[in-house]
Formats: C-alpha cells, sequence, structure tokens
C-alpha cells in the first residue's frame, strides 16, 4: 500500500523536468550582496583608517568591531553566492556555505512550516530536522507540489509549541489571562513599532534634534515595558515565537542614530565612546536576557541579533546625545583654513565647480581644514548641510571643542565672530 503512494506521487510529479535548481532571488540576492559589500568595505575601510592615520584611535574594542563586520560581511556574500536547493523527484538537497544535507521524500515523516522556514523532519528520530530558508527563493509550482503533498504539522505543532511556551513563561497565572495579556501585547507592540517606523522615517530624512532624542528613549521605553510583563514579548523577533515581537523598537534607532553619529558628529577620542557604548550595551543585554526568558534558551541567532543591534544602538545614541545634549560653552577654539569641500553625491559641472543634483540633509559633507591643536597636518572634519554651505574654500572658520554631556569630547565648526548653536 505505501509503495503504490509512493508510485502515485511520483507520477504526478512527473510533469516538471528535474533535477530542478532553486537559488536565491534576483533581488534578494541584489539586496544581500549590497549589504555584504557594505559590511566589508566599511569595515577595511575602518581598518586601514585606524592603522595608517593615527594609532590612537586604535583600540581592541574598535579593531574587534571592524573585524567582527569584516567577518560578518564575508560570511553574507558566500552564503548568499553559495546557497542553494536542488529538488529531485525522490529527494531534495539543500547546499549551505561548506555543507549538503539531502533527504528522500520517503524518509520524510512531515514538513513543519512557520512563515518563512520549513523544516523536514525525518523518520529516523536520531536524524537531525533539516532547515530550509524558503523567505528569499522564488517557488514554483514544483517545489510547492513537492513540499506541499508531505504531510504538515505546522499549524498542530506551532499551537503545541506555544502552549507550552505559556506554561513556561506563566506557571503562575491563568492561561485565558494570559491569553488577554497577549492579545493586549500584541497591540501594543504593533503601536510602539508604527511610532517608531515613523519617528525613524522622518529623522532620516529631516535633521532634527527632537526626532533623534525621540528615537533614543524608545529603546529604553522597549525594555521598560518588557521588563514589567516578563516573558510577554518577544526581543528577537525570532518568527518560530509567537510571542508579541518588539525587536523592531529595539533595532531601528540604532541605525538611525548611527548614521547620524557617522555623518553629522566628530569624537575626538573614540576610545571614549567604545568604553561607555560597551558598557551600556552589556548592561541593556543582561536586561533584556532577563526580562524575555526565551532570548537564550531557544533562539542562540535572536541573541546575537539582540546583542548587535544593541551594540549598534549604544554607539549611536551615546555618540549622538553626547553632543546634542551638551549646553556648555566651548573648551577650546581654534581658527583655522577650509582648505577643500568634501560632499557625497556631488557632481561637477563642465568648469570644474561642484553642485548638488539632490541636496539631502544627511548626506556626508566635510572640510579640509588647516592643523589645529595637536594635529600637524590638515585636517577633515564634518560639518551640516548649513555651515558646509555658508562657508567658501579660503574662508576662516572656527573649530570649537566641548566636553560633552557624557564627558566623551567632541567638536564642531563655526564661525568665529561669536558663539552660537
Amino acid at each position: 500500500m505505501q509503495d503504490d503512494q509512493q508510485i502515485e506521487e511520483l507520477v504526478y510529479f512527473k510533469d516538471f523536468n528535474y533535477p530542478r535548481e532553486y537559488r536565491v532571488s534576483i533581488g534578494w540576492k541584489i539586496f544581500l550582496l549590497f549589504l555584504a559589500t557594505v559590511s566589508i568595505a566599511g569595515s577595511v575601510y575602518s581598518l586601514v583608517y585606524m592603522f595608517s592615520i593615527d594609532p590612537e584611535f586604535l583600540s581592541f574594542i574598535s579593531v574587534g568591531a571592524s573585524i567582527f563586520f569584516l567577518l560578518l560581511g564575508l560570511y553574507l556574500f558566500v552564503d548568499t553566492i553559495k546557497s542553494k536547493i536542488i529538488l529531485y523527484i525522490d529527494k531534495i538537497e539543500i547546499y549551505g556555505i561548506k555543507s549538503m544535507r539531502s533527504i528522500y521524500r520517503d524518509e520524510i515523516a512531515s514538513v513543519v512550516d512557520y512563515e518563512h522556514e520549513l523544516y523536514l523532519i525525518p523518520k529516523d528520530s536520531l536524524r537531525k530536522k533539516i532547515k530550509m530558508y524558503v523567505y528569499n527563493i522564488k517557488i514554483d509550482e514544483a517545489l510547492w507540489c513537492w513540499i506541499s503533498s508531505l504531510s504538515n504539522l505546522d499549524e498542530e505543532d506551532a499551537v503545541k509549541h506555544f502552549e507550552e511556551t505559556k506554561k513556561e513563561l506563566f506557571p503562575d497565572k491563568d492561561l485565558e489571562e494570559v491569553d488577554k495579556s497577549l492579545i493586549n501585547g500584541e497591540k501594543l507592540a504593533k503601536a510602539i513599532s508604527i511610532i517608531t517606523i515613523i519617528i525613524g522615517g522622518l529623522a532620516f530624512f529631516v535633521d532634527n534634534h527632537y526626532l533623534l532624542i525621540s528615537l533614543a528613549v524608545i529603546p529604553l521605553i522597549v525594555l521598560i515595558i518588557a521588563g514589567k510583563n516578563k516573558g510577554l514579548f518577544n526581543l528577537s523577533g525570532n518568527i518560530l515565537d509567537l510571542r508579541p515581537k518588539l525587536s523592531w523598537p529595539l533595532f531601528i534607532p540604532g541605525l538611525i542614530l548611527s548614521r547620524y553619529l557617522f555623518i553629522n558628529i566628530n569624537i575626538i577620542d573614540l576610545q571614549e565612546l567604545f568604553i561607555l557604548a560597551t558598557s551600556s550595551t552589556l548592561l541593556m543585554v543582561i536586561i533584556a536576557v532577563r526580562v524575555d526568558g526565551q532570548l537564550l534558551k531557544d533562539n542562540k541567532w535572536g541573541f546575537v541579533a539582540v546583542l548587535l543591534f544593541l551594540a549598534i544602538y549604544n554607539i549611536g545614541a551615546v555618540g549622538t546625545l553626547n553632543s546634542l545634549l551638551d549646553t556648555k560653552k566651548p573648551q577650546q577654539v581654534f581658527e583655522v583654513n577650509i582648505l577643500n569641500k568634501n560632499k557625497a553625491n556631488s557632481s561637477y559641472d563642465n568648469a570644474g565647480n561642484s553642485y548638488d543634483p539632490v541636496d539631502h540633509p544627511y548626506d556626508y559633507r566635510s572640510f579640509i581644514v588647516s592643523k589645529w591643536g595637536d594635529n600637524t597636518n590638515p585636517t577633515e572634519v564634518k560639518v551640516s548641510k548649513y555651515v558646509y554651505q555658508a562657508f567658501r574654500v579660503g574662508d576662516k572658520v572656527c573649530l570649537k571643542t566641548f566636553s560633552g554631556a557624557v564627558k566623551i569630547t567632541w567638536y564642531k565648526v563655526g564661525l568665529c565672530t561669536t558663539y552660537h548653536d
């Protein structure tokens, strides 16, 4: 009887040509390779800058972070190129960076479908389940028919796992009360996520200090809410975890704040920034682990994601708030000459004059200025859009150093006549 069923299935699939190869779709491939290239290029540039410009920028943390992002970019690049699925009429092969796993149809007990991930469960209990990422590949009729004809336990298994998780996380609460809390938590998580996306989008395009400060506060609010409702929220964004997700409000602010820091703020001693950011990152990670009991237990990559994005957030938030909240007068003022002007995305006309086809407030702008302080050579300093437009090559400007709201010394360029914001 079982053999007849297998023969019937093979006849059903014979209309398709085999073997069939599935790779990352064009859109996802462009996106993932772009991220990998940015990570690699940024890391290499950072390492070259630290080792060749000034040894004072070197620190274990800054070099370690650069190497981490370099390895992450290389992994993402190779994984995107090499990952593939090969489908045969009677078996399937899943290729990774350095591994290949295969399983025959008659060896599969069931398939578990969790949104964008498929798990092939072998009949042999000693064999490990095989994970298939299908979110970034284009599924055709052949693969869909091959998978959908298998025994699918997704709904039953997901509900069972979720019920077990609820009992484990809330042993002293009635399940009906827990369900109500989850429903309210889902509404709250969606509201916070929408607010974060709106503020993040505005802060990305509009240079407004209040938006940036609001964005910096959101992850702290997330941890406070998660702490008051211990175990209720999923902080990592793991799609296998059915609890309300607060990952977007935890991840988005760091990306926007770090971008602002990189483009607009001049830090004199980066080591001061990295030491303080590392301390605050470790504190927030400890809090995240305590308020989300599943973070370390079921999802190690979710923990890595939380650790990575909280590190990015703390670097951006500490560096940005250190300057935005600094209301003290300058410590020192240095008069310098503008030797050259640089701007990302600048174009040049036939006469050699630069102009900006798209004038975005967050485009990278800088001056090359004459030596100042302990610098014996001309220095590149980041400037705002308004300062960039107000001065020309040859003008004199003043470089003003500040102690910083959290004692991280920074500086900015402005007029020499009076002190102003």
